[in-house]
């Protein structure tokens, strides 16, 4: 989608691009939640069935996926990318190994991509044990690939509200802003609240008192935060205004 809705004054609704648009280019919006367009090209198809259209974004007709990729069977190394042809998947060769994948191979990640799926579907969130071992086992079939981030989102999420393990929750998060980046880096409210988390993470894990130095990498992030959120809701929406103070505190304590 290359534009979306936000609240304006009066209860009015602002249409805001995402990107820079061309005089003539077509206007588009998602029908689905920010939280599903992270996922692969078939989910993101799956969810739209109910709207009784086969979407055709520039995203969706993309031949890799960048969302499904899977650890080579053979070197485990590298990663192993799925690519679409009309109806066909396929798995392209290792990025670091160059070895093509097995058609058992890659029947077999597949189905485990499946399985995932579902359990994800079914997951109680707060269940952190049982979220740290799904993730554990993720990690040994799947590299770039939106399961894993889904599992650390949700492990971010419970670290910070329990107050605990923030140094991990920041190894995490900086793992999640780099997959954002690479699948979907287009202005957004997911990659501006990743942008924030790294940068409050910074602020919260680790030693106190905080060094200087430490304040000034989170104020870049908290920076790159408010440009994405100013970009979708304008530099005066309560998002970016937020933002905006929190990398001016940071800009003073650096």
């Amino acid at each position: 989608a290359t534009c979306c809705w936000q609240y304006g004054p009066d209860d009015t609704f602002v249409l805001r691009s995402r990107m820079a648009l061309e005089a003539g280019a077509e206007i588009t919006v998602s029908y689905l939640e920010e939280d599903d367009l992270v996922k692969g090209t078939d989910i993101r198809r799956q969810k739209l069935e109910m709207w009784r259209f086969w979407c055709a974004c520039d995203r969706c007709q993309l031949e890799v996926d960048a969302t499904r990729g899977f650890a080579c069977p053979k070197c485990m190394a590298g990663t192993c990318f799925v690519a679409r042809s009309g109806s066909t998947e396929r798995m392209l060769p290792c990025t670091v190994c160059y070895s093509p994948v097995r058609q058992e191979d890659q029947k077999e990640l597949m189905g485990y991509e499946k399985q995932y799926y579902d359990v994800l579907e079914g997951m109680e969130k707060a269940d952190v044990p049982r979220i740290e071992e799904v993730r554990s086992c993720a990690l040994q079939c799947f590299k770039q690939h939106w399961v894993v981030y889904q599992l650390e989102q949700w492990l971010i999420e419970k670290y910070r509200r329990d107050g605990q393990l923030l140094t991990e929750a920041l190894l995490l998060a900086q793992r999640v802003l780099g997959f954002l980046n690479e699948t979907s880096p287009w202005a957004s409210h997911t990659l501006a609240s990743a942008y924030e988390t790294v940068g409050e993470l910074l602020l919260t894990s680790g030693p106190q008192p905080l060094r200087k130095e430490r304040y000034r990498e989170a104020a870049s992030y908290f920076e790159r935060g408010y440009r994405v959120m100013s970009a979708i809701c304008g530099d005066e929406g309560d998002g970016a205004l937020l933002l905006r103070s929190k990398w001016a505190s940071a800009q003073q304590n650096g």
